[in-house]
């Protein structure tokens, strides 16, 4: 593919301080895209690290055409992920997945092998080890998408979404840059819209390195703040 060519999946992985891992998980992704044949391009979006997160993903660009970074300054993971689908939506399909290994890349192929049928396939998170605060806040997430948008799904801010372009690309130009969790906002527009939708079970396990960006007091308000937000955006959508 030239570098001028339109691919047909583009990737969107958003990085903070995850220095330790994330080439790892790229050459993961790597090694599960090129088996399936993909025409693909990965973004990744280095949300202003401040380890050595930029020198590991610079060494991995020049091993590897497929990947492109992006830097911008730190502005939390919603803004950031906003970003990489507004700049990355001409191919297709749109994906996302974090850098922190929580979800494998092998679960990818299920979702990529059914496409043709949805234009929103979303993955559902089993075995969750997480801290009690944040499964407290998927539950809520996933109450509010419901309340209000009429409709919901499971796991509404899962960040491991397969999305067919077309079908968001106005949404994505629509949404305010500093939302905080603009995947609410998408999963409750798919899930009550004639979008053809599918959730599917994920595997998932707690993260062996790095550490979350936002925690305990400073997450629930960040939550609170997300509710008004996800409120007062889709009135105006």
């Amino acid at each position: 593919m030239s570098d001028d060519a339109i691919p047909e999946l583009a990737v969107i992985i958003p990085v903070y301080n995850e220095a330790a891992i994330v080439d790892t998980v790229l050459e993961d992704w790597i090694q599960v895209l090129d088996q399936l044949g993909c025409d693909y391009r990965i973004h990744v979006y280095d949300d202003g690290s401040t380890d050595d997160s930029a020198a590991v993903l610079a060494a991995a660009a020049k091993r590897h055409e497929q990947l492109e970074i992006h830097s911008r300054p730190n502005g939390g993971h919603g803004p950031t992920v906003l970003q990489g689908y507004k700049e990355n939506n001409d191919p297709e399909w749109v994906f996302q997945v974090d850098a922190d290994n929580e979800v494998p890349s092998a679960s990818f192929p299920e979702f990529w092998e059914c496409r043709d049928q949805y234009d929103f396939i979303i993955g559902r998170r089993l075995g969750e080890t997480r801290p009690l605060i944040r499964r407290i806040m998927s539950v809520g997430a996933r109450t509010i998408v419901r309340l209000v948008f009429g409709a919901g799904v499971h796991d509404a801010n899962c960040p491991f979404r397969l999305m067919r372009s077309g079908r968001f690309r106005d949404m994505f130009g629509r949404i305010p840059d500093d939302t905080f969790s603009p995947n609410l906002l998408i999963s409750g527009y798919a899930m009550s819209t004639d979008t053809r939708c599918r959730e599917i079970e994920i595997p998932y396990c707690k993260r062996k390195t790095g550490a979350v960006s936002i925690r305990k007091l400073k997450l629930v308000r960040a939550s609170i703040s997300s509710v008004i937000q996800t409120i007062r955006i889709r009135r105006h959508l």
